[in-house]
């Protein structure tokens, strides 16, 4: 009863931060979609709105992933699931049809995404990523309740929902996954206290959250991870080395089980990867393996306690204030202190009572923190890691990021524990504290040089520096000041969640940028969209280029689309598009246009003035191009071809001319309608009355493709 209690309490006080943090999101007309204006959606800037774009500072250094995938597919999926009543097992839309289920990143089975199809609008998907991170604070305190106290625990579940790689992805698909893995943990840490049947549903149960959850990469992590700490306790904790073959029988039934419950969406997925193009298979990449990667600049290191020292995430000081700054999460100096300090009493015993179960706890932690970090860098002491068989997939320098943010909240919860709880001398946390402050400035101080060849931007430099040895000044002054316990951890409670606030997320949300309006919504639709759709009762293809109907999105307005953006292809359709596209001389590319991606906007003009081209577009069924000005050189060579198949027929004077819409300013005009300047049009031919129809015939001789 008292840690239910505890957990009501909880989560009322991760809510109650949540919404002060994105309470313009949730209650205040804004929101998070990527595809609002971050990255093209259904126009090249976005969502359509006839106001100005305002300028704004990117927030995460990959807006393209969420706006192209997750964003349009939920929208797909409610149409499936509530209006034709179907499971979300294909999508009809996009290149010439293709899995959905099994390409896990959909997620259709998550339940926080089905809630989320009910009524997908910006306001339900802003409660959908935010509520993710609820997700993730909550499993958080669960878990580490069952070894700290209640505020310790508080601690460590703000540290770990707060934490940078979730804040600077949290629009991503494999958050899903990611926030699970507290519950991991849990599912694993109670296997081994209760030995139960009832403790293997509920581990079975989770594992099954994680694969509906749609992303292999960060799932393969999260069970290992989790399996490494249930040997590893059950090796060093006597009483659960009573009945070990028990034990370990019972992770193996839980995990068969977990996976068993997931059979309808990992038996698909297995064997669509077995015939799709991706990016992880080093037999795509020219045998290079993803599992191999790392970082080269280990400067970037200080970003873990300073995420802005270099500017914005996508804008560094470096490159003109341009680029990314080589950021990929952070957690703050507040945690860092105490998971310093944790580690630091952990080989002090003189005036330290420090538990052994939390003794060996920080030993895993810190352990598997130092190797990740490793890792991530490529040393040769781990990196080898990446070159087994399933490792090899994972590209570890991205994927690492929310392990080393859950070991980080569980050391900072347990050094918080140890002050709180007075198993220690304060004196020792100022000794962390100055520690921290020394290997901070020598961290800021290795880019220092570089720093000093700038014309511009360096007060961002010096100015965030500031701001890092404040918090470490305030830190020091709550140790040494003699408060009251709880208003002692609630000082240091109140530090670590306005430094989580204040170090990245008010600055790149709120300050330095702008978040657009819920108005502002890609799901409304356009002008053209509608007009399109008014006269594709056949159900013809379109091909947009210029940023217009970005891939996936065609398939929100139930329109069907040639080109795809997604992790895994069907081999087939991949070559297809290739062998009547791709430029000669991009045979061997493995990265980019055509080549782990078809969005229409990128390497080729795509005009389809060549005969390959226009083959493609017969083959395609393609009746509607999308895009600025004409396809083509005027006049438009595609256009002739519709034109000379009805020579023999009286077009009533029709040519090529009349089908060109005006100039870039004219096209202009008609997709985005500025309001201080209103450009007329009319359409002159009669929808009820067409003019002609379009039959191609296939030579028996056609080249097969």
């Amino acid at each position: 009863m008292v840690m239910k209690k505890e957990g009501v309490r909880a989560a009322l006080i991760l809510g109650l931060i949540l919404n002060a943090i994105f309470f313009p999101t949730l209650w205040g007309g804004k929101t998070l979609l990527m595809s609002s204006w971050d990255a093209p959606s259904i126009m090249p800037s976005g969502a359509y709105d006839a106001d100005p774009l305002p300028s704004h500072i990117g927030r995460t250094p990959d807006p393209g992933a969420p706006a192209w995938t997750i964003e349009p597919w939920f929208k797909i999926i409610s149409n499936q699931y509530w209006t034709e009543h179907d499971l979300p097992l294909w999508n009809p839309y996009s290149a010439y049809g293709t899995p959905l289920a099994a390409a896990m990143q959909p997620q259709p089975f998550y339940p926080l995404a089905v809630l989320l199809t009910l009524h997908p609008t910006a306001l339900t998907y802003d409660f959908f990523i935010i509520g993710r991170l609820f997700v993730a604070g909550l499993l958080m305190f669960l878990f580490a309740r069952l070894f700290l106290g209640f505020i310790p625990s508080l601690f460590a579940a703000v540290t770990f929902m707060l934490t940078g790689y979730f804040v600077t992805f949290l629009n991503m698909p494999h958050l899903s996954v990611e926030v699970l893995l507290p519950g991991v943990f849990l599912g694993f840490e109670l296997l081994l206290r209760q030995n139960s049947w009832k403790a293997v549903i509920a581990t079975a149960g989770i594992i099954f959250l994680c694969v509906t959850g749609g992303m292999p990469e960060s799932l393969f992590l999260a069970v290992s991870f989790g399996c490494l700490y249930f040997f590893f306790r059950l090796a060093v904790t006597p009483g659960f080395r009573e009945r070990p073959l028990s034990r370990l029988g019972k992770l193996a039934a839980a995990v068969a089980l977990g996976f068993a419950f997931s059979a309808f969406l990992l038996l698909p997925f297995l064997e669509f990867m077995s015939i799709s193009h991706d990016t992880h298979q080093a037999a795509n990449m020219g045998d290079d393996m993803p599992g191999l990667v790392s970082d080269g600049d280990q400067r970037a290191t200080i970003l873990y306690l300073l995420p802005r020292i270099f500017g914005p995430v996508l804008n560094t000081i470096f490159a003109g204030f341009s680029g990314w700054t080589g950021m990929r999460g952070y957690w703050g100096i507040t945690p860092c202190l105490f998971a310093l300090a944790a580690v630091l009493c952990c080989f002090v015993r003189k005036n330290t009572a420090y538990p052994n179960q939390l003794r060996f706890l920080t030993a895993f932690f810190a352990g598997a923190l130092a190797l990740m970090g490793l890792k991530r860098f490529g040393s040769p002491i781990i990196n080898w890691i990446g070159r087994f068989p399933l490792m090899d997939l994972i590209l570890y320098v991205k994927y690492l990021e929310p392990l080393m943010a859950f070991c980080v909240a569980m050391l900072a919860g347990i050094g918080f524990s140890l002050l709180v709880e007075r198993r220690t001398r304060s004196g020792y946390f100022v000794v962390a504290a100055i520690a921290l402050l020394g290997v901070m400035l020598a961290l800021a101080g290795w880019s220092l040089p570089r720093v000093l060849e700038l014309k511009d931007f360096t007060f961002m430099y010096y100015r965030i520096v500031l701001a890092g040895m404040l918090v470490v000044l305030a830190a020091v002054i709550l140790l040494i000041v003699p408060l009251r316990w709880p208003w002692a951890a609630w000082g240091f409670f109140g530090l670590l969640t306005v430094e989580l606030c204040l170090n990245f997320i008010v600055p790149s949300f709120y300050l330095s940028s702008h978040l657009p309006s819920v108005r502002s919504s890609p799901y409304t639709g356009a002008p053209y969209i509608d007009f399109v759709r008014e006269r594709d009762r056949d159900h013809y293809r379109v091909f947009a280029r210029d940023g217009f109907l970005y891939p996936n999105w065609a398939g929100v307005f139930e329109l069907a689309d040639v080109r795809s953006v997604d992790a895994l292809y069907y081999r087939p359709y991949i070559n297809f598009v290739r062998s009547f596209l791709r430029k000669s001389g991009d045979e061997q590319r493995s990265h980019g246009e055509l080549a782990d991606r078809f969005t229409g906007l990128h390497g080729s003009p795509y005009t389809f003035d060549g005969d390959l081209e226009q083959r493609f577009l017969i083959l395609s069924s393609i009746k509607y191009l999308i895009g600025f000005g004409e396809f083509g050189s005027p006049p438009s060579k595609v256009l002739e071809e519709i034109v000379a198949q009805h020579r023999t027929q009286n077009l009533r004077g029709l040519s090529t001319d009349f089908f060109q819409v005006g100039d870039r300013q004219i096209a202009s005009g008609l997709f985005q309608h500025p309001p201080s300047h209103r450009v007329s049009y009319k359409t002159v031919i009669d929808p009820k009355r067409p003019i002609f129809e379009g039959v191609a015939a296939i030579k028996a001789d056609a080249q097969d493709k």
